[in-house]
């Protein structure tokens, strides 16, 4: 799913509880955003895949050492939320692929 321009704290929120919630396959209302991933047993290879989730709807590659520095789902969102206000223009078109014939 990629992100919108407008992804705020709250949808951010919202959406890693979904996440975590499904890597550690339980209800998303049994995940509090205000606990440590740990304490929910979210291994490094989770939190890995939960990285990869969100470079995918940033669209963008993040610093993983600098992304696991948040250890809960609300420090996390308040950290990502930068990235969903700061993405309100729209991504340069990639220049045409160059052939053979061009050179």
């Amino acid at each position: 799913m990629a992100s919108s321009a407008g992804d705020s704290t709250d949808e951010f929120r919202t959406w890693l509880t979904e996440r975590v919630a499904f890597y550690l396959d339980q209800p998303a209302e049994s995940i509090d955003p205000a606990v440590e991933l740990a304490e929910y047993g979210m291994d490094s290879i989770y939190a890995l895949s939960v990285i990869s989730d969100i470079e995918d709807r940033l669209g963008m590659e993040l610093d993983v050492g600098e992304v696991r520095q948040y250890r809960t789902v609300d420090a996390l969102a308040d950290y990502l939320g930068q990235f969903g206000a700061a993405r309100t223009e729209p991504a340069p078109e990639p220049e045409p692929a160059r052939t053979a014939g061009d050179v």
